[in-house]
């Protein structure tokens, strides 16, 4: 056990801490095979968390050819379709950090048992298979769209509570959805005579409680097959009820048993064995979920209660573990027993990003200002993922500035979103937003840094017009790898930028703004916003001489 961080582990089997755990096999596996014949499944596309992007980006073969004629090719944010969700009494709407859209290719015969719309069911001549667009929502909703079409392909799933967070999908290919809760109250508007939900705050309102926890619904019909409670008597911080983390799902692939992996601000990691029953005959799915989960004391002197908001990343035995207190670990899976762990000094909100290369695996991660509540400059930071060992550790040269009122609501100054671990022609760069640095005397922006992997050597840096929360995705070109970096602000600006020299090279407004992350799939990019919209955009190009 890492002796200078943590005091004491336990095992809790049923709510209770077991003596002599046993022990368990998970090991993730090839991490490239996680989802790859179905799409982005859950936060940052899949274990290693690195990007949000599946498939490549495809040009049109004119415009190619314009290309080596001499053109240049001018990349363009073409702006589809939006759908509104609903608008609580409480201001609950829309899509806050954390939330991002899971995109997934359904086989044709598990779209003919599943309640999708029937135009949806069959793949038309000419047309590719169906891509389902899945977004939980803060009104309590969960929300489904065909990419293609950019309209609803089924009716939504009624959580009744706030879900600002990202769902996940069985790699498997099972059609189960994994979704936690980020609040268990939210106060719902009914109009006079009705009991239908209503967008009009002058109707009457009615506050809604619930237990938050881990819900696994069924996507044959919508029903919940299964809910892991936080409130969890062998929980360290019973009090924190929240899940603002999206779940990984380990497949067995002899036994082809499952196995969900989440953390929760009670200060749990759950390796949750889900035991899932597909039968594809009958056209059933069933979960039996078996309650186990690691907890932890340290030696830190921050608050630990602040418990964990960020995603685990994983590889291989280990799962990687950041929290609110600033502690860093690694946790082995099979004996829940820490491998290593390290203070970061201040909290960690991002989810990791892993690389493996050759037979190195390394972590990159950074932190906010939260705990010693004061203006600093923010670090950047490479690891041995498997020693804990810091391969570099960069500060920002513009200090990041501390704000008490926005930190309470659970935006920071920092390493709030995920960094990008690149590919293509950025193979040798990761790229960090950074939030809320002063730029100039009281003006605050978020300013995002293309760092080389090896020596952590500033590459560009590039200074937005906004703070920045999102978590920025990299989109790469079929044909040649060229990259292109797209962001949200809290200007409501979508961006492309050139990922090789950060250069902005298009915008969109979208009205409000974008704290969830976008996701895409090929060129199509779906991204929600605070205000209450999904909104659909394509990446297109245009030649130029």
């Amino acid at each position: 056990m890492p002796e200078k961080t943590i005091k004491s582990t336990a095992v809790a089997v049923g709510g209770a801490d077991q003596e002599g755990f046993t022990g368990q096999t998970i090991s993730m596996g090839d991490p490239a095979a996680y989802g790859a014949n179905y799409g982005m499944l859950t936060f940052r596309g899949g274990p290693l968390r690195q990007n949000g992007a599946y498939g490549k980006v495809s040009i049109a073969s004119e415009l190619l050819n314009a290309e080596q004629e001499g053109a240049t090719l001018q990349p363009k944010l073409k702006l589809g379709r939006s759908a509104r969700t609903l608008r609580l009494a409480d201001g609950s709407t829309g899509f806050g950090f954390g939330s991002q859209p899971v995109i997934v290719k359904w086989p044709k015969v598990i779209r003919e048992m599943m309640d999708i719309y029937p135009a949806f069911v069959t793949t038309a001549e000419g047309k590719s298979p169906m891509k389902e667009v899945i977004i939980p929502a803060s009104d309590g909703q969960i929300y489904f769209y065909d990419l293609e079409s950019q309209s609803p392909s089924r009716d939504t799933i009624n959580v009744g509570m706030s879900m600002d967070v990202s769902a996940s999908i069985s790699p498997y290919g099972y059609p189960l959805l994994y979704v936690g809760q980020t609040s268990g109250t939210m106060t719902v508007v009914y109009s006079a005579n009705s009991t239908e939900l209503n967008d009009n705050s002058k109707q009457s309102k009615q506050t809604v409680k619930g237990n938050t926890g881990m819900r696994i619904y069924s996507l044959l019909d919508h029903s919940l097959a299964g809910f892991e409670t936080t409130l969890n008597l062998a929980a360290p911080y019973a009090s924190n009820t929240e899940v603002y983390t999206s779940p990984l799902v380990y497949v067995d692939p002899q036994t082809h048993e499952d196995t969900l992996l989440y953390t929760t601000a009670s200060g749990m990691f759950y390796t949750l064995p889900l035991g899932t029953q597909f039968d594809l005959q009958n056209k059933t799915v069933s979960v039996n979920p078996a309650d186990t989960a690691y907890h932890y004391k340290t030696k830190l002197k921050a608050d630990p209660k602040l418990g964990m908001r960020a995603s685990i990343a994983a590889y291989g035995d280990y799962a990687y573990i950041g929290d609110m207190g600033g502690l860093l670990q690694c946790v082995d899976m099979n004996t829940l027993q820490p491998v290593w762990a390290k203070n970061l000094g201040e909290s960690i909100v991002s989810t990791p990003a892993l690389e493996v290369d050759g037979d190195n695996v390394w972590l990159y991660t950074g932190t906010v200002l939260n705990i010693t509540k004061r203006s600093a400059a923010i670090h950047m930071m490479k690891l041995n993922a498997l020693t804990g060992e810091t391969v570099w550790d960069v500060t920002t040269d513009l200090k990041g500035q501390f704000e008490s009122k926005t930190a309470k609501t659970g935006l920071y100054a920092g390493v709030q979103a995920s960094p990008i671990v690149g590919a293509g022609d950025i193979d040798d760069m990761v790229i960090f937003n950074v939030n809320r640095l002063q730029v100039e005397k009281k003006v605050n922006s978020a300013v995002l840094y293309g760092l080389d992997k090896t020596t952590g050597e500033t590459l560009w840096q590039q200074i937005l017009d906004a703070e920045s929360v999102s978590s920025p995705i990299a989109l790469y070109r079929k044909d040649n790898g060229q990259s292109y970096i797209v962001l949200g602000d809290d200007n409501g600006t979508l961006r492309v930028m050139d990922g090789y020299n950060g250069t902005t090279l298009h915008t969109l407004n979208l009205g409000g703004p974008i704290q969830a992350s976008p996701a895409a799939y090929e060129n199509h990019i779906v991204v929600g916003n605070t205000t209450g919209q999904v909104f659909f955009v394509d990446l297109d190009f245009e030649a130029s001489r």
